[in-house]
């Protein structure tokens, strides 16, 4: 996160979320099988099996590229690999679409532009998010903790720690699947407003429940707040 002042705080956030909830494709039973079975063996990429993803992803987007569900999964590979602008080439089509911009569309485009540190650009897609109509009431539900957690860090970056605090508490209350990293932010959240001890409580749940490749984030994080509060102390 890019510092807008001498005195903000360099902070360790991850854009990392779980199970994108994914549209089915739009093509014939037998290859909707084909690709639903990529889909589902992928179901959860993260930064260390994201290059295999990859990989597998490119060659379905190569064959398929108008299926959403797998342009969704593809560009969360690329994100999660360290290529997110590669990540919006493939999205923008869909994301800039009144007819395409399907929930997980919106909410992948917005953490992509969120790890080039296009804030505004990620605003803007979950703004599109939250006004999607009832048609899309299901899907948008499903990632609506997703979106939270992103526009939290939206917020964060922009030094609105209240907003973003609230907007972290909201995802962690209806987060599916492991909560740490939503736990993290909100911990550093609350690290920026001074309420240190609240941090680290949710720093240490954060820690216990992490996975390894997340230990080093949460190591940071907790030893960066621990620093922080003893040099508040200090000047009391």
């Amino acid at each position: 996160m890019t510092e807008q002042s001498s005195n903000r705080i360099k902070i360790l956030v991850s854009t990392a979320f779980c199970g994108l909830m994914l549209f089915g494709c739009q093509n014939s039973s037998s290859q909707t099988g084909m690709y639903q079975q990529a889909l589902e063996s992928r179901q959860q990429i993260t930064h260390s099996n994201a290059g295999e993803a990859v990989q597998l992803y490119e060659r379905l987007y190569a064959r398929n590229s108008g299926d959403i569900g797998i342009t969704v999964k593809y560009a969360e590979a690329l994100r999660k690999a360290g290529m997110p602008q590669q990540a919006l080439t493939v999205l923008s089509p869909l994301a800039e679409s009144q007819m395409k911009a399907k929930p997980a569309v919106l909410v992948e485009y917005a953490a992509s532009n969120i790890a080039v540190g296009r804030f505004m650009h990620a605003q803007h897609a979950l703004d599109k998010f939250y006004g999607l109509d009832k048609k899309n009431a299901a899907d948008k539900d499903d990632l609506q903790p997703q979106a939270l957690n992103l526009n939290g860090l939206v917020l964060s970056a922009s030094g609105h720690h209240a907003e973003a605090e609230e907007k972290y508490r909201e995802a962690l209350a209806s987060w599916l699947g492991n909560p740490s990293i939503v736990m993290n932010n909100l911990a550093l959240s609350l690290a920026q407003q001074g309420k240190f001890d609240e941090a680290l409580d949710f720093l240490e749940q954060a820690q216990r429940q992490s996975t390894p490749e997340q230990q080093g984030m949460h190591d940071q994080n907790l030893a960066l707040v621990e620093k922080l509060q003893k040099k508040s102390a200090k000047k009391k």
